[in-house]
């Protein structure tokens, strides 16, 4: 309560919240807080982040956002063009080491997302076995869930009796939350292709050799390793040119189309309002 940031907070709030992490969360005991590690911070070491706009941009795609506009949004470090494996975490234990973990350790939310894992409860890992219903005819070869499924399951409201719904109450922290379990999750299918391309048969794609073949006191370093995406990963070249082949056959067997309806939606309108959670 004596950090400046708190001084508009409700001290008997802050208390009921500080007494149940110590009770109920185990990493509360094994690291240290955030305030112990920039209370003996030099001043020098103090950042801060600010979105600057370069006006030689295009306005359309690198606009900083508007203040005015309750978003949230991701942002990744340099021009997309270098892979780019996890994110870097450093965790300071209480004992004075550190300890490295992985954005996709069992534990990284409930250490980053406290108040929303107040038990400090386990995230996805990769043993989580995948289970086939009942009326399910087909069996499944898949043995386990992916990252991804994993937080499509957990971010599906549930009845207040069945599963608490605290986690669709934080307002901007949610929002923050489903964004960055997007880009963990995004990263991490990205990491599966470019480690399993011999499962892809990316031997037929012969760039790498015909440029070799084209010139051969071509510069290696210039050309890079180039990782195929399968048809399957969302947004990937060949992605989008299986869809645009499959809307042209539709059009060539229905016909072109008859109707273009546009839908619009006004946030503000009461049935609207009314069903969401809070106002």
């Amino acid at each position: 309560m004596a950090h400046q940031q708190n001084n508009g907070l409700r001290r008997n709030v802050m208390q009921t919240l500080q007494d149940m992490l110590y009770r109920l969360h185990p990493g509360v005991q094994l690291y240290k807080h955030a305030f112990q590690i920039s209370r003996d911070m030099p001043s020098e070491q103090d950042a801060t982040i600010v979105l600057r706009f370069d006006p030689h941009t295009d306005r359309r795609r690198y606009l900083p956002p508007d203040p005015r506009v309750q978003e949230i949004a991701v942002l990744l470090p340099g021009d997309g063009d270098q892979p780019v494996d996890t994110q870097d975490i450093i965790l300071h234990c209480n004992g004075g080491s550190l300890k490295r973990i992985f954005d996709t350790h069992p534990l990284y939310l409930s250490l980053h997302y406290v108040l929303l894992h107040p038990t400090g409860q386990l995230g996805w890992h990769k043993f989580i076995p995948y289970e086939v219903l009942e009326n399910q005819q087909r069996e499944s070869k898949r043995k386990y869930i992916t990252l991804a499924e994993f937080h499509r399951f957990h971010l599906l409201p549930r009845p207040p009796h069945v599963e608490s719904n605290h986690l669709f109450l934080a307002g901007k922290l949610f929002q923050e939350y489903v964004c960055e379990t997007w880009a963990v999750s995004e990263q991490n299918r990205l990491n599966y292709q470019r480690n399993n391309q011999k499962k892809l048969r990316v031997e037929v794609y012969q760039g790498l050799r015909d440029a070799v073949a084209a010139d051969a006191d071509v510069n290696l370093n210039e050309l890079g390793k180039r990782f195929i995406l399968s048809s399957t990963f969302a947004g990937s070249t060949r992605n989008m040119q299986q869809h645009s082949q499959d809307a042209l056959a539709i059009n060539r067997y229905f016909g072109g189309g008859d109707l273009f309806i546009t839908m619009t939606a006004n946030p503000a309108w009461p049935e609207i309002t009314s069903a969401l959670m809070y106002n």
